[in-house]
């Protein structure tokens, strides 16, 4: 590829008509042109993808575990288990009695963290 295609590509690389998102400085044949800097340093984006993973780790983990406990298994445990599980099984049931708002509202947190997490890395 020769010098003037590569700073073409690069000048099309970094507009809005190919929605590719560019951090850097581009230039053409006659002059630097500065496009689209970042708008956060690079240790916040690190840091917040870093909590963004570990939310949707949890929502996801949360979902999974909350959502395979049988509320008729979880019934028995809180009236005739050990006195831990009994403890336990009486705060989990409440929330896993509502099983479709748990899992409406586990889906949506993890989708929303998923969202975020793209848009945070675009922009």
């Amino acid at each position: 590829m020769s010098s003037s295609q590569e700073r073409f590509s690069c000048v099309l690389a970094c507009t809005n008509e190919t929605g590719v998102s560019c951090f850097d400085t581009c230039y053409t044949a006659a002059s630097w042109e500065f496009v689209a800097p970042a708008i956060f340093p690079v240790w916040v984006t690190g840091f917040s993808s870093a909590i963004l993973l570990i939310f949707s780790a949890l929502f996801s983990g949360l979902t999974l575990g909350l959502m395979s406990l049988d509320v008729i298994g979880l019934d028995i445990i809180a009236q005739a288990g050990d006195p831990d599980e009994r403890k336990y099984a009486k705060i989990i049931l409440p929330v896993r009695s509502k099983g479709n708002l748990l899992l409406c509202t586990l889906l949506l947190g993890n989708t929303a963290g998923n969202i975020y997490s793209l848009l945070h890395h675009i922009l």
